[in-house]
C-alpha cells in the first residue's frame, strides 16, 4: 500500500486562529508552521523568510504556502523537492473573504478599500497601533502627516469578521482607525472555504491555486502579472 503523501503547510500567523479552528474541527492532521505576521511590512524580508522556510521543509511530499503574492515576497521562491502549492492571490483579503467574486466586487466599487480583520488588528498591526508607534517616535503632528500620507488613496475600510469569534474591542479598533482617517466604513463576514481547501485540498483548481513543480521558481506571471 502506497504511503499517503506528507504535506507541510507554512502559513501567515494572520490565518492562525481560523487555520487551527478548521484543523480541530475536521479532525486533520495538520503540519503547520506560522510566518511572523509583521515581515509583511518589508517584503524583502518576508521574502528571505518564506525560503528560508521551504528550505527546511524536507522529507515532504508536497508544501503548501497559505499566504498571497503578498507585494511580490513570494516572487523568485526556489522550490526544493516537494511539490509548492500557493493560493493564486495577490494579497490575503480575498482569503479571510473566501471568495475572489466577493473580493473584486468590493474592488469595483471602491477602488480605494483598505481592509482590517481579525488577525491584523490582534498582531499589533492595525492603524491605531501604527499611529501610536510614529506618534511616539515623532510626536502626534508628525505622525497625523505620516498617517495623511500613507493612506491618501483609501476612501473606505472595511473590517472582515472572523468566524473565529472574537470581542468587540476589535471592530470598535475597525471604526476609530476609519474615524481618525476620515473613510467611509463598512464591515463583512469572513468566510473559511479557501482556507479549508488550503489545508485539504483539492489543489488543483487553476483559479485558486498555483502548482510550482520540484526545483521550479514562483514568479509573478503564475498570479497573472
Amino acid at each position: 500500500m502506497r504511503a499517503a503523501a506528507r504535506t507541510k503547510i507554512l502559513a501567515c500567523e494572520v490565518m492562525k486562529k481560523e487555520l487551527e479552528k478548521i484543523a480541530r474541527e475536521k479532525n486533520l492532521n495538520a503540519d503547520i508552521s506560522f510566518i511572523e505576521l509583521g515581515l509583511h511590512l518589508v517584503p524583502k524580508k518576508l521574502h528571505n523568510k518564506l525560503q528560508e522556510a521551504l528550505d527546511t521543509c524536507s522529507g515532504y511530499d508536497r508544501v503548501i504556502l497559505a499566504f498571497g503574492l503578498c507585494g511580490g515576497s513570494a516572487s523568485g521562491i526556489r522550490n526544493g523537492c516537494a511539490s509548492l502549492i500557493i493560493p493564486k492571490f495577490h494579497d490575503c483579503v480575498p482569503i479571510l473573504l473566501g471568495s475572489l467574486v466577493q473580493f473584486e466586487r468590493y474592488q469595483k466599487e471602491e477602488p480605494g478599500t483598505y481592509y482590517l480583520c481579525r488577525g491584523w488588528v490582534e498582531g499589533g498591526q492595525g492603524i491605531l497601533h501604527e499611529y501610536e508607534a510614529w506618534r511616539d517616535k515623532y510626536g502626534e503632528e508628525k505622525a497625523k502627516k505620516l498617517q495623511k500620507i500613507m493612506y491618501a488613496n483609501y476612501r473606505r475600510l472595511i473590517y472582515i469578521h472572523s468566524p473565529v469569534a472574537c470581542g468587540t474591542d476589535l471592530r470598535s479598533h475597525a471604526g476609530e482607525s476609519a474615524r481618525m482617517l476620515n473613510l467611509e466604513y463598512g464591515e463583512t463576514v469572513g468566510d473559511l472555504g479557501i482556507m479549508e481547501k488550503i489545508l485539504a485540498g483539492p489543489w488543483d483548481d487553476p483559479d485558486l491555486f498555483v502548482n510550482i513543480s520540484p526545483h521550479g521558481v514562483v514568479t509573478e506571471e503564475h498570479f497573472g502579472i
